[in-house]
């Protein structure tokens, strides 16, 4: 069966994919910049030496924003090109959205 965006679209929340609009997420010092993120999560080129299933806890930055938001996430999948695809198992949901 051949597998449509629609059909593998498996978030609950809308995606941001504005450039403009990406979070930069910093974990022991390392920064990485999202690709796409949702309020369940997000894809990131960086986090590189986290593995499937690791949880880590790091802080959430928007644009213009220097105080971010502390999180705990888990890496769900590596994906073949690098990238991470993260959950975010901890955040304060009320301060992400008003960011």
């Amino acid at each position: 069966m051949q597998v449509t965006a629609q059909q593998d679209e498996r978030r609950a929340h809308e995606r941001e994919y504005d450039p403009a609009r990406q979070l930069t997420i910093t974990v022991d010092g390392e920064k990485a910049l999202t690709e796409n993120w949702s309020l369940g999560g997000f894809r990131s080129y960086g986090l590189y030496r986290l593995n499937k299933k690791d949880r880590f806890i790091g802080r959430i930055h928007m644009p213009g924003n220097e105080s971010g938001l502390i999180f705990t996430g888990q890496i769900i999948r590596v994906e073949e090109d690098g990238a991470r695809i993260v959950n975010l198992v901890e955040i304060d949901l009320d301060h992400l959205l008003a960011l």
